[in-house]
């Protein structure tokens, strides 16, 4: 239409002209270059939500969505770059042009060695002006008072608005629990802290699932090394590693990444061993239909007390290395009583490894259908 009105003629001609390549400026190419970029770009914009166009790297992460935030790094560098230069490139030339002479030449040597240096450095030495001034001129801040953080469920008020990168997990978790479902795996997210006896466990389970003929797997989450991975792999459960390379959390597309080549239908059992932390795994959904907090007699009757979000997300807790509570001096009564303060409807199990106490029930427990989930039992188990 615009070439139409430019050129005098109609719509019909115009397009003509246009595909015959009689422009002086090669619109067709134009045109078909805008048209193909836009069919690419709705394509990507339409199954991104549900699929890694372009992957995921070794810990997981998609690789489109890392392209994106390389190129909008590169755009904050440059504009910040040209924020910090602007004002003296400004008075500089107002200088130059007002005394002339050898004072343009000063200035125009001065440029020269201006432009030889990185424009990150030039930034690096902004942003360190900007904090310098930030910490002359304190900003008076209104305290807000803390919330409680316990909630109901781990969808109530214990977690943080969902946003960025938390939508996205959460939007692929919601398509690997549909993925189970159909399949009818039961699955179960697996969080401690480190030397809680999780491996351990986990390993007796499986070989009870192997045992009774079961389709079992594991997913392991560590920051480095496969080592319990092999170890997992004695029981003759199907195990793969994830290594997160430093992170604290495990997340759905890595979950999703690792589980690719397996037929889940063969499977009846998943167990995802999370990265040994109390505090990152919380937020974060794995596409679990139970959540296990582990807490071992040798971390202090206390610990549901100092990490209540996790505890209080947690669908069962179980206690683990109750063959040494008494050598260690575990008080049952105000290690139940913690628990029970914070997570009310949480079913709890004590369980040794090293005798075999608990593991049965806990198999028992996670292939449920998740009846005993809805209302809160005990299942306690005198440590031999």
């Amino acid at each position: 239409a615009l070439h139409a009105r430019a050129a005098g003629g109609s719509a019909g001609a115009s397009w003509r002209a246009i595909w015959r390549r009689e422009t002086e400026v090669p619109l067709r190419a134009v045109l078909l270059t805008a048209g193909a970029l836009l069919l690419l770009v709705g394509w990507v914009a339409a199954i991104w939500g549900a699929y890694h166009v372009l992957g995921t790297d070794r810990t997981g992460n998609d690789v489109l969505y890392q392209a994106l935030k390389s190129i909008r790094t590169a755009v904050v560098i440059g504009s910040l770059a040209t924020l910090a230069t602007l004002p003296f490139a400004i008075a500089l030339g107002i200088l130059a042009g007002y005394f002339k002479g050898w004072v343009d030449d000063a200035i125009q040597y001065l440029y020269t060695v201006l432009s030889s240096i990185p424009g990150v450095l030039l930034i690096a030495a902004f942003v360190l002006m900007i904090q310098v001034w930030i910490g002359a001129s304190p900003v008076r801040t209104k305290e807000v008072p803390a919330p409680w953080i316990l909630a109901s469920s781990r969808s109530g008020p214990c977690r943080r608005p969902r946003k960025g990168v938390l939508a996205k997990n959460d939007l692929l978790a919601d398509g690997l629990r549909g993925w189970f479902t159909v399949n009818n795996v039961h699955v179960s997210n697996w969080v401690s802290s480190p030397g809680s006896g999780k491996t351990a466990l986990l390993e007796a389970l499986l070989a009870a699932a192997v045992e009774r003929g079961l389709g079992a797997a594991a997913l392991v989450g560590d920051c480095a090394t496969d080592n319990d991975a092999k170890r997992l792999a004695r029981s003759g459960a199907a195990v793969r590693q994830i290594i997160t390379d430093g992170m604290c959390h495990l997340e759905s597309d890595m979950v999703s990444a690792h589980l690719e080549g397996w037929d889940m239908s063969d499977y009846d059992l998943l167990v995802i061993e999370n990265v040994g932390n109390l505090v990152c795994p919380t937020g974060y959904d794995l596409g679990e239909d139970t959540r296990v907090a582990l807490l071992s007699v040798t971390e202090g009757e206390d610990k549901p007390l100092k990490y209540p979000q996790l505890f209080n997300s947690a669908d069962v807790v179980v206690v683990t290395k109750t063959d040494i509570a008494d050598a260690v001096e575990w008080n049952r009564d105000q290690g139940l009583a913690a628990i029970r303060q914070i997570a009310p409807d949480a079913v709890i199990l004590e369980t040794s490894a090293r005798t075999g106490v608990g593991v049965q029930a806990l198999l028992d427990l996670l292939l449920d259908s998740g009846d005993a989930q809805t209302e809160s039992t005990v299942q306690l188990q005198e440590a031999t």
